[in-house]
């Protein structure tokens, strides 16, 4: 089944995507107020879809939590259970599992930003897409591995993370493959085993596209990856609730958001009220087409972002978003200086055998200091790889380099331990990245 894509609204003026919009947002608000769980929060609130009569009035209903998503999962059910024929869910990485509903015409509109992605990345149906995705109950597996390619009538080789890599070479090759469809990590984890099989990856396959979501890349790894497959890559930006929901363009400046099937608000962490163009603010989204499970002003992800209404080079008009960290993986140091530590994770992606880290946080006098423990096998340990470590966060963390130029912030140390020292769950997972153990915390 191909789906015909409206590509204009990508580069419509902003009155007509806020036109677009308001009958949309008018139509979700009805939606969502047939579920048990919309219907008893917006009469605490004391609205009801009839008090939304212009496009800010958005902001008179109330917010949606990740906790209450959860908790309440099916009563955000809004429609009859019959028309319910998919399910999927996260992977519970951050806690319980979240589960999500979909109708046939559901499927549908989540398919619609993931073929937009392919679009906005040149594919074509005559392209053949390898999927680094375990196809099972996740998003990115279900929708992005087939039903978007399915409807873009694009072939799709499922071949997951667990398929031999010399299984999956010889389908490339026999293929013609010239796409991947992947998370950032599998990806990086790919190309090194292909490399160990002995093969050159720009003469010997036709990949062509690297489309991926989920974690980032760093720029230094993007280019690399990009000059090894002899490929463009484009990253996307979604989840399981909100689906793919924005993406990169070819200018890479940003991920382009999709009007017609969400409402985007960045609001302050504060006050809950919008920010200025530009601004950092709490990534808040409301579904305009979901038919199941409808969500209104959803701020589950918690992630920090910066959003730009500026037309792109690319030609589109589409708001903009760039991700910035998410609101509990926030460090505030002393001078309001950012630290975040999803840019630590990317000063450390291209050192080999760090097994895992742990900051710890400390205030003298009016400094705040940082000490960076790194797990790592005592036979790989030497001074310049601390050097080098300590150089790739400052360059990855711009704020706290100007934090510690500006001597508003204390030195930065990298401290080997060894591997299973750091406090773990029973488990095994990290108990927590960040131990912050300064009697005076900031909060913004």
């Amino acid at each position: 089944m191909t789906l015909k894509i409206n590509t204009k609204v990508e580069y419509s003026s902003k009155r007509a995507q806020r036109e677009l919009q308001f009958k949309l947002l008018k139509k979700a608000l009805n939606q969502a107020y047939k579920s048990k769980f919309y219907k008893i929060k917006f009469k605490q609130a004391g609205v009801t879809p009839k008090n939304f009569k212009r496009l800010e009035d958005i902001q008179k209903f109330p917010l949606t939590s990740k906790k209450e998503f959860i908790e309440h999962n099916m009563d955000f059910l809004a429609c009859t259970p019959e028309k319910v024929i998919r399910l999927i869910m996260t992977g519970g990485t951050t806690g319980k599992p979240k589960m999500l509903l979909l109708s046939k015409k559901d499927i549908e509109s989540y398919s619609i930003p993931m073929i937009r992605n392919f679009i906005m990345a040149n594919l074509t149906q005559k392209d053949v897409a390898i999927l680094l995705i375990n196809v099972g109950l996740t998003s990115g597996g279900i929708m992005y591995g087939i039903e978007a390619p399915e409807r873009f009538e694009m072939l799709p080789l499922q071949v997951g993370l667990m398929t031999d890599p010399k299984t999956t070479c010889e389908l490339m090759r026999r293929l013609h493959a010239t796409t991947f469809l992947a998370a950032a990590p599998s990806m990086i984890k790919f190309t090194h085993e292909v490399q160990r099989l002995g093969f050159n990856l720009k003469k010997d396959f036709s990949i062509r596209h690297i489309i991926s979501g989920g974690a980032g890349v760093s720029p230094q790894m993007r280019k690399s990856l990009e000059k090894i497959w002899g490929a463009k890559w484009y990253h996307a930006y979604g989840s399981c609730e909100g689906g793919r929901m924005s993406a990169e363009c070819k200018e890479h400046d940003g991920y382009h958001t999709f009007p017609d099937d969400l409402y985007v608000e960045t609001l302050s962490p504060k006050t809950g009220i919008p920010v200025a163009d530009g601004e950092e603010g709490v990534m808040t989204f409301t579904t305009l087409k979901r038919e199941a499970m409808p969500l209104i002003r959803y701020q589950g992800l918690n992630d920090v972002v910066r959003m730009s209404t500026k037309k792109c080079a690319c030609g589109r008009t589409t708001p903009r978003l760039w991700v910035t960290g998410r609101l509990e993986e926030r460090i505030v140091l002393k001078g309001f200086y950012k630290l975040y530590l999803y840019q630590i994770d990317e000063a450390f992606k291209r050192f080999q055998g760090i097994n895992d880290y742990q900051l710890v946080i400390i205030d003298k006098g009016d400094k705040d200091y940082i000490t960076v423990q790194v797990e790592l096998e005592k036979r790989k340990r030497n001074e310049k790889l601390k050097q080098d470590l300590q150089k790739a966060i400052l360059f990855s963390c711009e704020s706290l380099a100007r934090g510690i130029k500006d001597k508003a912030v204390g030195e930065i140390k990298v401290e080997f331990v060894n591997i299973g020292l750091l406090p773990r769950s029973s488990q095994g997972k990290l108990k927590t990245r960040l131990l912050d153990k300064r009697k005076l915390k900031f909060i913004t």
